[in-house]
C-alpha cells in the first residue's frame, strides 16, 4: 500500500494529478503549476522532472501503451487546452548535465594534480637546499 502526503511528496506544490504506469514501476504526478514529475514507484526517487510541461494547471494524467510495443507513454492534458505526450523512460537532462559537469570537474582536478606533481618533481628538494647551505657555510668558514 502506498500513501502519499502531498506537501512532502511534491515539495510543497499542490498535487493536481497522479497516475501509475501499467507495470507499476513508475508514478507520475502533476503539480498545479504545470510541472510533471516521474518517480520510481519502489523507492519514490524522482527519475525525471518535466518543468513547464503545460502553461496552466494539469487536469489529467495517464499512462498509455504504444501500438505494437510493450513500452508506454505519459499523456497529460491541461487547462491550456493542450494534450501532450511525454516519454517517461528518458533520463532527466538536468541530472545528466550535472553528472557531466561533475565528471569534468573531477577530471580537471586530477589533471591539475598530475601537473602540480610533475612540476614539483622538477624543483630541487629541500634536502638538496640544506646540503647546499651546509656546504657553502663550511666553505665560507674554512676561508676565514
Amino acid at each position: 500500500q502506498l500513501t502519499i502526503t502531498c506537501e512532502t511528496y511534491l515539495r510543497g506544490e499542490p498535487l493536481a494529478e497522479l497516475a501509475v504506469s501499467p507495470d507499476d514501476s513508475l508514478i507520475a504526478t502533476a503539480s498545479s503549476n504545470g510541472h510533471v514529475y516521474i518517480h520510481d514507484s519502489y523507492s519514490l526517487g524522482m527519475r525525471r522532472c518535466i518543468r513547464d510541461a503545460h502553461g496552466l494547471f494539469i487536469t489529467g494524467l495517464t499512462f498509455m501503451r504504444t501500438v505494437d510495443s510493450d513500452q508506454y507513454k505519459l499523456l497529460s492534458i491541461s487547462a491550456d487546452k493542450e494534450c501532450k505526450i511525454h516519454n517517461p523512460h528518458l533520463a532527466d537532462p538536468i541530472r545528466f548535465l550535472k553528472a557531466l559537469l561533475l565528471l569534468f570537474l573531477i577530471l580537471g582536478f586530477l589533471y591539475l594534480s598530475f601537473l602540480l606533481l610533475s612540476w614539483a618533481d622538477m624543483l630541487p628538494h629541500i634536502d638538496d637546499f640544506d646540503a647546499d647551505q651546509d656546504y657553502h657555510h663550511q666553505h665560507a668558514h674554512n676561508e676565514l
